[in-house]
Formats: C-alpha cells, sequence, structure tokens
C-alpha cells in the first residue's frame, strides 16, 4: 500500500483517544468532586467530635462548680449549725475545707466566668451560668458573715490553714449582740428561705445551662449528620455514574480494540505480517510498526545476543558465552589437538588497593590485549582476574611457540599473568571439565611458585602479599 493511501486510512479512523478522554476526564472530575466530599465529610466529622468533646467539658465544668458549691454550703452549714460539740469543744474540722479554698484565692464563681468567656456557648447559657454564679457568691458572703459570727462566739485554733476564717470581723452593732444572738443570727442566714430560694436559684441555673448545652451540643449533631447524609448521597450518585463511564468506555474499547488485538495475536503467535487497514488509528499505527520491527528483529536478535556474551570492560566473550562456546563445540577431528589454557591476572587486587579501582581496569584491559593477541579469537573473561582461552588443532609444539610468545609480550608490556594448559586428542577420553581442572592446577601451582618467590625477598611481609 502505497503512503497516500495509509495516510488516508489513518485519517478515517477512529482514535483510542477520541474515546478515552472524554471518559478520562468524566472520571478525574468525579474522583476530584469525591476527593473534595471526603474532605468535608471527615472536616464535619473533625467538627463533631470536637463539639463532643466540648460538650462534654462544658457539662464538666458546669457540674464541678455546682458540686464544689454545694460542698462548701454544706460544710459551712454543718459547722454554723452545730460548731461545738457535747464538751464545748470547737468542731473546727467541719470548717477546713471551706479555708482552706479560700486560702487558694481561688473562687469558684470567678473561674467559670473567665472560662465559660473563651468557649464557644450561646449567649442563654452565658445568661444561666451568670444567674448561677450570682447565686454562688450570694452563698458564699452569707456563709463568710455567718462563720463571722459563730467564731466570735467559738474562736478558732490558731493554725495556718484556718486563717482564712479564723478572723473574720462583724459589725459594731452585731459584737454588741449578747452571743445566743449571734448565733441565732447566724443559724438564720443559713436556714432563712432567702438562703433556700438562692439554693433552688441556683440548682435551677446550673440545670438550664447544662440543659442549653447539650441543646446546641444536639442541634450540631443533628446538623452534621443532615450534611453527612447529603454528602453520601452525592458520593453514591458519583460512583455510580462512574460505574457507568467506566462500563460504556470498556464495552467501547473492548469492540473496537481489543477484540481486533485478538484476532491480531493468532497472526503475532505466527509471525505474520498485520493488515495495516484493520481497527482503529492507534491499532493501525500499531500494525505498520509491528510489520517494521518483524524485518529488523534478526538485527536486534544479534545484537542482543552479542551484549549478552560479551565483557564489558575488556570486549572479551564473557563466562555465558564460553559455557555456549564448549557447548557447540563440535567433537569430530578437525579441532584435534584441542589445547585449552586457564589464565589467573596477578597483582590485581594489590593495584586496586594501591592505585585505584580504574588502574585495575586497565591492567584487566591490558590483560585481555595481550591474551587476545597471543591466543586468538576463543578467549573468554570467566570472571574477575580470570581468564580462558581454546585453541584448536593445537599440538605441544604450537602450544610452546604460543606460550613463549605470550611471556614475551608480558615481559615488554609488564603485565604478570599466571597461567596452566591441558592438550587432549579425544574430549570423549578427556572431557572438557576435566581439561579445566588440569589447567587450574598447573595455573595455581605456578601463582603458587611465584607467590613463593616473593616470600622470600628481601623486606617482603605478609600483609603484602599480592593476590
Amino acid at each position: 500500500m502505497s503512503k497516500t493511501k495509509k495516510k488516508h486510512s489513518l485519517r478515517r479512523a477512529v482514535s483510542v483517544k477520541t474515546i478515552v478522554l472524554p471518559a478520562a476526564v468524566s472520571i478525574l472530575l468525579i474522583l476530584s468532586i469525591m476527593v473534595v466530599f471526603v474532605h468535608a465529610t471527615n472536616a464535619l466529622n473533625r467538627k463533631l467530635s470536637q463539639s463532643l468533646r466540648d460538650s462534654a467539658v462544658y457539662v464538666e465544668e458546669i457540674s464541678d462548680f455546682m458540686g464544689g458549691t454545694s460542698l462548701l454550703g454544706e460544710t459551712s452549714a454543718s459547722f454554723i449549725v452545730n460548731p461545738i460539740d457535747g464538751e464545748g469543744n470547737v468542731i473546727w474540722g467541719q470548717i477546713m475545707p471551706f479555708a482552706v479554698e479560700l486560702d487558694t484565692g481561688h473562687r469558684r464563681a470567678e473561674d467559670l466566668q473567665a472560662s465559660f468567656a473563651n468557649y464557644d456557648v450561646t449567649d442563654e447559657t452565658i445568661q444561666y451560668l451568670n444567674e448561677a454564679c450570682d447565686d454562688a457568691r450570694f452563698f458564699l458572703n452569707t456563709q463568710l458573715h455567718a462563720i463571722a459570727l459563730v467564731t466570735s462566739v467559738y474562736p478558732l485554733p490558731t493554725m495556718p490553714a484556718l486563717g482564712p476564717v479564723a478572723n473574720l470581723e462583724i459589725s459594731e452593732e452585731e459584737a454588741k449582740m449578747p452571743e445566743a444572738a449571734r448565733l441565732g443570727l447566724a443559724k438564720s442566714l443559713v436556714l432563712n428561705e432567702e438562703y433556700g430560694k438562692h439554693r433552688k436559684s441556683l440548682a435551677t441555673a446550673v440545670n438550664n445551662a447544662i440543659r442549653t448545652v447539650k441543646e446546641t451540643s444536639a442541634k450540631e449533631i443533628e446538623e452534621t449528620n443532615r450534611k453527612v447524609t447529603i454528602i453520601k448521597w452525592f458520593m453514591w450518585g458519583s460512583i455510580t455514574l462512574m460505574v457507568l463511564i467506566l462500563t460504556a468506555t470498556f464495552l467501547t474499547i473492548y469492540r473496537f480494540l481489543v477484540s481486533p488485538l485478538v484476532k491480531a495475536s493468532k497472526l503475532f503467535f505466527l509471525n505474520k505480517k498485520l493488515n495495516e487497514n484493520y481497527g482503529l488509528k492507534e491499532f493501525r499505527i500499531a500494525a505498520t510498526s509491528y510489520n517494521n520491527l518483524l524485518e529488523r528483529r534478526n538485527n536486534y536478535e544479534t545484537a542482543l545476543k552479542t551484549s549478552a556474551e560479551t565483557d564489558i570492560l575488556t570486549n572479551l566473550p564473557n563466562r555465558y558465552a564460553f559455557e555456549n562456546f564448549i557447548k557447540a563445540l563440535k567433537k569430530d577431528g578437525d579441532i584435534y589437538p584441542l589445547c585449552y589454557y586457564s589464565f589467573d591476572l596477578n597483582y590485581l587486587k594489590l593495584t586496586n588497593d594501591t592505585y585505584g579501582h580504574l588502574n585495575g581496569d586497565k591492567l584487566l584491559e591490558n590483560a585481555a590485549r595481550i591474551i587476545k593477541e597471543c591466543f586468538g579469537e576463543d578467549c573468554f573473561r570467566i570472571g574477575g582476574d580470570e581468564f580462558a582461552a581454546v585453541l584448536q588443532n593445537c599440538d605441544a609444539k604450537k602450544a610452546a611457540e604460543t606460550e613463549k610468545a605470550f611471556l614475551a609480550l608480558l615481559k615488554k608490556e609488564g603485565v604478570s599473568i599466571s597461567f596452566g594448559n591441558s592438550i587432549t586428542n579425544n574430549l570423549d577420553e578427556k572431557p572438557f571439565d576435566q581439561m579445566i581442572l588440569e589447567a587450574d592446577y598447573m595455573m595455581y601451582d605456578r601463582k603458587r611458585i611465584l607467590h613463593a618467590n616473593e616470600k622470600e625477598k628481601p623486606g617482603f611481609t605478609e600483609t603484602a602479599t599480592p593476590s
């Protein structure tokens, strides 16, 4: 097909983008909305949790205020009504809690109003709290007055804890009253009708304050739950819409893309060319590219094989290539005598440790070049500082000549390599594994002799032993 016809075919084809892009934009928009819904829900839940915690704190503080005020009223009233025991001793222990609180300098009414001034409560709650605080102040003033009258008759013992209530003053007129009259007046102050009205007023105001706090919290809970319910309905609607969009998109793609790909997969398996005028635009482009790839595949496979079997540093075939070479070696008469060489580069570790790994890499490159120059194309880097070479049609004479040239080049280049070899006229009689063992044994024997000679040199130390 001509290029003009291909271009015309592509222009007529429907693109996947035409199908997927609107669906993707719609889904992203829905997901964005859902994210906003989730954050809004979390914010509402946090607000609700905070409201519940605040409500509990408010109720607890109001209840503590009521409980503390009642406790002080009861302890002070007990002392005022019955200040002495049967033996005439002052029962000062009853008034101790009252005196301790006065000594702290705190006042329950003032503390409560100061706290709730910073709280987010309704004006109605504040009004009830102010009424309760006014009643509490009335109680405190009345109780102090009554205690002063009682202690003017029955003085308290001198001790720091009772200091705030031990020296309360009464008026000159009250001081002229008989002791019995003063005691009677003190009792009447905490037992009269006005005191009872304030007690009832305090309880009512506190209960109303707690009620309004709970009502406000309940309204906030109801309002928050209503908003959360609305958001949930919106989220379910968004999820349903997203599922419908995804379903429609999937069915469309399956019909116009997946199904053609399934049919084309059979052609892939058979390595046959695809019809470039079939399917969506992207499929047609892929078909054209696939057809081009078929033509270039063999070249790529060759390049990949070379890359997989080549050592990147020395450019020699690697161990993988060596093993494949051995497997592919034909055991016919054209290869015999067959000679195998094992090589081990000396002083690589010493070079790396002393002069750095860059110099060590250069030493490896030089060693590889020398081995290949002397032993031909069938040379390999087995790994690390180990190399191997295979010479076909190499008898003992040719091996000796090759080794002589190899040693001369090593001396010229200043490179030290220990090596060993093994020769066979029949791999069935002497397998390649045995040849490797023989060559390695000879190579390591020479390496031991080399190190033994170095140890005899003056100034040699064990720590300088080369690898």
